[in-house]
């Protein structure tokens, strides 16, 4: 091999170190770009939360057993928000609902079930209750939505 022949070897072995050194720091730069402007945060909630609610002769969940406020269900503002309301009580009907978010409510007859859906849009707690006065009432007026920032 001539000299000329070695020269133009190294310069091309030189020229593509320096295209991959170029290509690596691109790489890096927009790696750490997109992790800077939160493309990889993970702290971020998920998009939805799911909740089942079972109302019995012990009250929401269980309520009568538990300490107020009892059921707590947590979310974040923007989140979307479905509930599962069963009545599993075989003999009353009870009622539900959110205040702020829920207020139209839903009565279920024994063994009936409805779906709750709305968007967290606002912040606070929110009160969750029964509207029909039964033997297990008392125990079915302070469950809690808290919808934090």
């Amino acid at each position: 091999m001539s000299e000329k022949e070695i020269e133009s070897g190294q310069t091309k072995r030189l020229r593509s170190t320096i295209l991959i050194g170029i290509i690596i720091a691109a790489s890096a730069a927009a790696l750490f770009g997109a992790y800077s402007f939160g493309l990889f945060n993970t702290k971020h909630a998920a998009t939805s939360a799911h909740f089942t609610i079972t109302m019995t002769n012990q009250g929401f969940n269980d309520s009568r057993t538990h300490n107020s406020p009892w059921p707590i269900m947590n979310v974040v503002v923007g989140q979307s928000v479905t509930i599962l309301v069963e009545n599993n009580d075989t003999v009353e009907s009870h009622g539900f609902v959110i205040t702020h978010y829920f207020d139209a409510g839903v009565k279920l007859r024994p063994g009936e079930w409805h779906n709750v859906g709305f968007v967290a849009n606002q912040t606070g707690s929110f009160i969750i209750y029964c509207t029909i006065v039964c033997s297990i009432h008392q125990f079915m007026l302070d469950g809690q939505l808290n919808v934090s920032p």
